[in-house]
């Protein structure tokens, strides 16, 4: 059964991509004013909409997901409330759907199976600081979901809402405020004790802009407890190309246990950083990994380190028969 949103989507990482200004109608846009000195990010209107199918619903959450919604934008820290006159401010749509998957079918009612819950943003944002009227939107898709039995999966579905929230909420804020934050800014972000949201959202700036003073942070992150914050400081890392002291030991370190997206992602950043350090481990995982994707993309990865070896070994010897 196709259904407006893809329940089968898993956590995907965001993009931030420029789109004109939404129509005002005849109005045209106000340009935010340049040396704005009101509170930043502001949020000016969110809009909570439940596309789930009536006949599908286990529950009905809608207003239960605006509430939650709402709270998780505006908590202490993160956006503050706007009027909507406020030209420099955000405007928040999220989209949610929900529902119980019993034998691999969306249905309202089962005795057991898997609660599951999308929620898709889209978060316009006028550029902070210029007077262009140009706008910005943030994207996140989030979807958490939980088994039950007992025919309990109403109380399940109710139970991914809260946490759905602060994800989406924390993440948007995170996308907001790093990209276009100075790089002293990015690299002081990536710590531990800052939010989940901002972590991510810095770990891929840092990553995009080839922040060299960024690399023992993120080397710190491949070990967070946070997946997406722990994949994508792996991802920033190859993106950075850097073989600094503990970058290799890090990355080979994810591709211990058993999770194939945080292997994949090691063996594309070592082949992407290249060395004596990260062939020797790529050829290791090429021959022994026990998953034929995993030692094919190792074979490939090798193939790239060896050439940024030999390039780099090219210079070295260029600089060393140099003429005095």
């Amino acid at each position: 059964m196709r259904i407006g949103l893809a329940l089968a989507l898993c956590i995907t990482l965001m993009g931030c991509t420029k789109t004109p200004p939404p129509p005002r109608g005849d109005e045209a846009p106000v340009p935010p004013v340049a040396s704005d000195d009101r509170p930043w990010p502001r949020l000016k209107t969110l809009i909570a909409a439940d596309h789930t199918p009536p006949e599908t619903r286990p529950v009905d959450l809608e207003s239960e997901a605006d509430r939650a919604l709402r709270a998780a934008f505006t908590q202490e820290g993160r956006f503050h409330s706007a009027v909507a006159e406020d030209a420099g401010a955000c405007a928040v749509e999220v989209k949610t759907i929900y529902g119980l998957l019993v034998n691999g079918q969306l249905q309202a009612t089962g005795d057991q199976g898997t609660a599951r819950l999308v929620m898709e943003a889209e978060a316009h944002c006028p550029t902070r600081g210029e007077s262009s009227g140009e706008v910005e939107t943030y994207r996140v898709t989030v979807q958490r979901e939980e088994a039950f039995s007992d025919a309990a999966g109403a109380a399940a579905t109710r139970g991914l809402v809260a946490p759905a929230s602060e994800q989406v909420a924390s993440t948007i804020y995170g996308q907001v405020t790093m990209r276009h934050a100075a790089d002293a800014a990015v690299v002081e972000a990536l710590d531990p004790a800052r939010p989940t949201g901002v972590i991510m959202e810095a770990a891929s700036e840092a990553g995009e802009r080839k922040l060299a003073a960024a690399v023992q942070r993120l080397v710190t992150l491949t070990q967070h407890s946070d997946e997406v914050v722990s994949l994508r400081a792996g991802a920033a890392l190859g993106l950075i190309g850097r073989d600094d002291d503990g970058v290799i030991s890090a990355l080979a370190r994810m591709t211990e246990g058993p999770d194939p997206e945080r292997h994949l992602i090691a063996v594309h950043a070592m082949g992407d950083i290249g060395g004596a350090r990260a062939v020797r481990y790529l050829d290791a995982l090429a021959v022994g990994h026990p998953e034929a994707g995993i030692r094919e993309a190792a074979r490939q990865a090798m193939k790239r380190a060896k050439r940024t070896e030999r390039n780099t070994d090219s210079e070295e010897g260029a600089v060393h028969d140099a003429p005095p």
